[in-house]
């Protein structure tokens, strides 16, 4: 039986289509309607560095900190220091919707798709437009095996940023494959 934390992660994917974050930033709002539109894959690439950039430092400076210490454990592949880190994060700014984030990506690595989606579901809540934690959802469900609820929130994800090659691959191959999985085709390559 799926987790109940799958399908609230998913229904916030509809229900928060194009709802206000709880931190508003104009510089980050521009940027988000500009890569929507932009056809300039340089300028795309630009408008992503910017947009983590600003998700990155959208916390309080102790929480910033303690991000930029779990970044840098889990580059190291350290997750227990980056999962410790950014607990401390969360708990110094629990509206930081970055730090959940990485959290949940943690968690992924960690093979522990609930509480991936559980901080997920957190992040959206946050920060509704953020693609990285839409396509993060997308990755759980389709681990679980979740096809549709993986082409869902892949689709959501596009719909922020649709300059994500990868992804645009996936959904296509998603889409092929239809939610039974048919395709003879791997979804991951």
């Amino acid at each position: 039986m799926a987790s109940p934390a799958f399908g609230s992660a998913l229904l916030l994917v509809h229900l928060l289509r194009d709802a206000a974050p709880v931190r508003e930033n104009v510089a980050l709002t521009h940027a988000l309607a500009r890569l929507r539109t932009v056809t300039d894959a340089e300028e795309a690439d630009r408008l992503d560095t910017t947009i983590w950039r600003l998700w990155c430092a959208a916390g309080t400076l102790r929480a910033v900190r303690e991000l930029t210490t779990a970044l840098q454990c889990m580059a190291a592949d350290d997750m227990g220091n980056a999962l410790s880190a950014l607990d401390k994060a969360i708990a110094a700014d629990p509206d930081f919707a970055e730090a959940w984030n990485r959290r949940a990506m943690v968690h992924f690595l960690n093979c522990d798709n609930d509480l991936a989606a559980r901080d997920i579901a957190r992040v959206l809540l946050l920060e509704p437009r953020h693609y990285g934690a839409l396509s993060g959802l997308g990755q759980v469900l389709l681990q679980e095996g979740d096809r549709a609820g993986a082409l869902t929130a892949f689709e959501a994800a596009m719909a922020y940023n649709p300059h994500l090659p990868s992804l645009r691959a996936i959904v296509e191959r998603l889409r092929v494959a239809g939610p039974d999985g048919r395709s003879s085709r791997s979804l991951l390559t």
